[in-house]
């Protein structure tokens, strides 16, 4: 690990991002309350950490680039045509801007072996998941015997 986990970050904090953050592509196959159950306790973690430990995002263009993106949605959302209906939509989108910060600021600060095994992991669920769909394009049902209500959409 680089001088930043090793001598600021509660290693402790940090190994539960290192554990949450590979099975992200897992937990989308799972279902909405689990993703968003997932999401939130990675940004509370990351949240955690970062004020615990006084991290400083300043300099960081991604962060610019998602406020400014945020921003954008929040003066959309002005101009909506149902704001009761958008506007949780668009405050909503700051969890997903937090995932993303958290998933650089992981990936920035842990270890080689620990990166090579986030992304072995994605890698591996997101083969298997385009193997079941290649099968369920070709024989009309997934790896589990599920089929689309819907003609020509996959289950997957």
């Amino acid at each position: 690990m680089n001088n930043f986990t090793d001598s600021i970050i509660d290693k402790k904090s940090f190994n539960y991002l290192v554990i949450l953050i590979p099975l992200l592509p897992l937990v989308l196959l799972i279902g909405s309350a689990v993703i968003n159950i997932t999401v939130i306790l990675i940004n509370i973690i990351f949240l955690f950490i970062f004020f615990n430990f006084k991290i400083y995002l300043i300099n960081k263009s991604s962060l610019y680039l998602l406020i400014f993106f945020w921003i954008i949605l929040l003066i959309n959302l002005v101009f909506s045509s149902n704001f009761e209906n958008s506007y949780l939509r668009s405050i909503g989108f700051l969890r997903f801007a937090l995932l993303a910060i958290s998933i650089q600021f992981v990936l920035e600060n842990c270890s080689k072996k620990q990166n090579r095994n986030i992304f072995f992991t994605w890698m591996v669920i997101f083969f298997l998941i385009s193997l079941d769909l290649l099968f369920e394009f070709i024989f009309g049902f997934n790896f589990i015997g599920n089929k689309s209500n819907m003609p020509g959409r996959l289950s997957g």
